[in-house]
């Protein structure tokens, strides 16, 4: 940046001719001069990057991109063990738009069903893990239907009633960032009239990860239960109390057979995601939860009616009712956070001259659209995966023998789910890194040469460096961008809280 600086010097004193500088009018005055067209720039300049200047880079990092780091460290966690942990950090950062799916997803099944006493709260309490609902055998219906078996319903919700919610460290945190981005943002204006820009690529920085706190603040309201050892605890201490009707009279369910259980996944190649327990992976867990719950509500209304319109639930159904409404209004949500607070950062820094398409922008650009076509890749695995699951239990409820020719479907579905599963997460971890990376050559000197900084990639035979600009012509994209990610975010924190403790469902 010194060099481009001294440049602009030299052809203001009359050093170097009138038609290598820039400033966007009929050249009338050569002190007029706001820049430098790209030629002049990579022959003069161009002879090796330019170290960082630490005075520059620290407080940039610290300012801009250290608090958001920081709360990433409040993203729900609790898979099975640090990979999954690990896991689902790559997932969430590499893929806003997925973080912010389960997030939606999560917040509408829990107005979909009645509330009877604390059971459907109870089963909302179990959304971060796969259930294994087996209604045969009289086993769901007992419980139910018997009085005996209320003590196993207050048994399982004690074993519950844990949260994760609100903590004075997540709200100091929380509460920290939004200030250190609002007196940011605030000092930043009026913008400087001269070269270098800091407060672009800051503003950037900052809004790009503005997606942080609505997917924060929302699993915190949330307070999913994620501790896969302490779910498996709770059915399995709790189901040694469930009763079950016999011919020969009421008795203890048998210790290898309850009517909830958690899934187990150690032959089963099909549940790559659902497995997990962490929150981020509902998008995965979504479906089969709520054909399990489709499952249940039938059983409370079969015994609420006693035999009479009975509410029979199809195992060879695919998809519960309001299935694709629900699935459209978290991917809307879900695309309008990611691209309302990415598409921000790229106008905050598309807008300030040059004018055009630079390395910042399509950096930031290519960050979002990795972050759309992951999410894109994973729920259409977990709908494959879902899918396969159903077609095999309706094969087995009936006692159809598959054709080779729907085996052969069968099977090419299950290689299919398998590997766009592996391929969204695999660049989910790429655009991680990318992301953290791009940000921190904002501040350093990579993104300060002379082709990032003359828009060339946009601008091509047009590209020039600007060195002095006028306030005006930055101050209008700057605060449309920062007033762009901010409604983003209110609209969804806006529309996860309408749908947070709603009044359920009830039954006819």
């Amino acid at each position: 940046m010194c060099c481009h600086v001294a440049i602009l010097v030299v052809i203001t004193c009359g050093l170097i001719a009138p038609a290598l500088a820039v400033n966007f009018t009929k050249f009338s005055n050569i002190l007029n001069a706001v820049g430098i067209i790209y030629a002049l720039c990579k022959s003069a300049c161009e002879t090796g990057p330019e170290p960082t200047e630490w005075s520059s880079f620290s407080p940039q990092f610290s300012t801009w991109l250290l608090p958001w780091v920081a709360l990433v460290s409040q993203l729900s966690s609790g898979a099975g063990g640090r990979f999954e942990n690990l896991t689902s950090f790559f997932l969430a950062v590499g893929s806003p738009t997925t973080a912010a799916y389960s997030l939606v997803l999560t917040c509408l099944s829990d107005i979909s069903y009645l509330n009877v006493n604390h059971i459907f709260n109870i089963l909302n309490s179990l959304q971060q893990a796969l259930l294994k609902i087996i209604p045969e055998e009289g086993l769901l219906q007992s419980l139910v239907v018997l009085p005996e078996n209320d003590a196993y319903w207050g048994e399982l919700a004690l074993w519950l009633d844990y949260t994760n919610t609100w903590s004075i460290t997540a709200v100091t945190l929380i509460l920290l960032v939004l200030l250190a981005y609002l007196f940011t943002v605030i000092d930043t204006f009026p913008p400087k009239t001269t070269g270098p820009f800091g407060s672009s690529d800051g503003q950037a920085v900052g809004t790009v990860w503005f997606w942080l706190l609505p997917v924060v603040v929302g699993w915190l309201q949330m307070s999913p239960k994620c501790e896969c050892q302490q779910l498996n605890n709770a059915l399995m201490c709790t189901s040694t109390i469930a009763c079950v009707t016999t011919d020969s009279g009421l008795k203890l369910v048998n210790s290898d057979k309850w009517a909830f259980t958690m899934h187990e996944f150690s032959e089963d190649t099909s549940y790559i995601n659902e497995k997990f327990t962490a929150p981020i992976f509902n998008y995965a867990c979504f479906l089969p939860w709520t054909q399990n719950m489709e499952v249940v509500v039938a059983t409370f209304c079969n015994a609420a009616h006693q035999a009479q319109a009975h509410h029979h639930v199809d195992e060879c159904s695919h998809f519960g009712p309001d299935i694709w409404s629900r699935l459209f209004l978290a991917s809307f949500f879900a695309t309008l956070l990611q691209w309302g607070t990415a598409g921000a950062a790229i106008i905050i820094v598309f807008y300030t001259p040059p004018v055009g398409l630079g390395c910042c922008s399509g950096a930031y650009l290519v960050y979002a659209a990795m972050s759309t076509l992951i999410w894109v890749l994973l729920t259409t695995s977990s709908i494959l995966t879902h899918f396969l699951a159903t077609s095999r239990t309706c094969a087995r409820s009936t006692s159809e023998h598959l054709s080779s020719d729907h085996d052969k479907v069968l099977r090419f579905v299950q290689t299919l789910e398998i590997f766009l599963c592996r391929l969204g997460k695999s660049p989910a971890a790429c655009n991680t890194i990318w992301i953290v990376l791009v940000c921190m050559l904002q501040f350093g000197s990579i993104f300060g040469q002379c082709y990032c900084f003359g828009s060339v990639l946009g601008l091509r035979s047009r590209a020039c460096d600007i060195l002095i600009i006028d306030a005006n012509e930055v101050t209008r994209p700057w605060l449309g961008g920062v007033g762009f990610a901010c409604g983003s975010a209110v609209l969804f924190v806006g529309f996860i809280n309408l749908f947070i403790n709603a009044k359920p469902t009830i039954f006819p």
